[in-house]
């Protein structure tokens, strides 16, 4: 389970999400300030964030689990002033 972070030319190492949750695990801010300051230092840069899901549930389910953890870091990185609309979202689930 996890979220990943990816713009042409470039792929950010993925968060991985604790089964069946899209609480941010406190492990994956340091690796999103740092993604973070990277993409202060490029503000034409607009990136995927991709959520994925567990492989057990409902495909209803997983699509919202997935899109839930990608707003889950989307989220963070608005916090450290990312603007939400350079990112898109996308869930992967179980299809």
């Amino acid at each position: 389970p996890e979220a990943c972070v990816a713009e042409v030319g470039r792929t950010f190492d993925p968060v991985y999400f604790r089964h069946d949750s899209s609480i941010l695990p406190f492990g994956a801010r340091d690796a999103l300030r740092e993604y973070a300051t990277w993409l202060a230092s490029r503000p034409d840069v607009w990136i995927t964030v991709e959520g994925h899901c567990d492989l057990d549930g409902s495909s209803e389910y997983n699509y919202h689990l997935g899109m839930a953890r990608a707003m889950a870091v989307r989220d963070y990185l608005t916090g450290q002033g990312i603007a939400a609309e350079r990112m898109f979202l996308l869930s992967y689930g179980e299809e």
